[in-house]
């Protein structure tokens, strides 16, 4: 009996001892998952892209457009600085061109900071709007920019030039370099570079293109 008893209460023991570190290990579990579940990021992403937002008020403001003339309806004029080259000189001036309205303060942006910047790149020719015959091209919607077509050409594959004549960045002033201050303006700011298309396009600029 004496036997019985010893190993009744050995057993006794081994479950009360089950109990008690079941115990203790759902109740560590539960504060984890608590920690978990009220742990809140210090820094708040209220999305990861900063051109998120235009991106949304250009897609609403062309959404519905079918026609040129509703096109037309949503572009505003921007008068923007421009340096011009005179008699070797560059000059400052203005430039008067039409965009898709709710770019307008993007575009403007851009084209003060080309302005301010040290290589004061020199603009002899601007496109923004330009009816293309078909919504195809984003300047029929003005969300595109033309900058020195002549010398910042559209070219096949083989490198033959189809709009314009020659890129010679660092020799010609109005050819646009890779690394200079126009590129950077407007690709910060989301827009892309037709230098990066398959037909090369190095006097573009679109927004949100790709």
């Amino acid at each position: 009996m004496d036997k019985i008893n010893f190993k009744n209460g050995i057993r006794r023991f081994a479950l009360l001892t089950a109990l008690i570190l079941s115990a203790t290990a759902i109740s560590t579990a539960n504060n984890i998952y608590e920690n978990l579940y009220s742990f809140r990021s210090k820094r708040k992403v209220e999305n990861p892209d900063p051109d998120f937002e235009l991106k949304q008020k250009v897609k609403d403001r062309i959404k519905e457009v079918s026609t040129r003339a509703e096109a037309e309806s949503r572009l505003v004029w921007v008068e923007v600085p421009v340096w011009r080259l005179k008699d070797g000189k560059k000059v400052s001036d203005t430039e008067r061109f039409q965009i898709l309205d709710v770019l307008a303060n993007d575009v403007k942006e851009i084209f003060h900071e080309i302005h301010k910047g040290k290589e004061k790149f020199p603009i002899k020719n601007l496109i923004g709007y330009s009816w293309r015959g078909s919504f195809k091209s984003l300047h029929s919607t003005g969300r595109a920019i033309d900058l020195n077509p002549e010398e910042n050409p559209q070219v096949n594959s083989n490198g033959k030039a189809i709009v314009g004549k020659s890129w010679q960045p660092g020799s010609n002033p109005y050819s646009i370099k890779p690394d200079g201050d126009v590129v950077r303006a407007f690709t910060k700011r989301g827009w892309i570079w037709g230098a990066n298309f398959r037909t090369r396009d190095y006097m573009h600029f679109g927004f949100a293109e790709m």
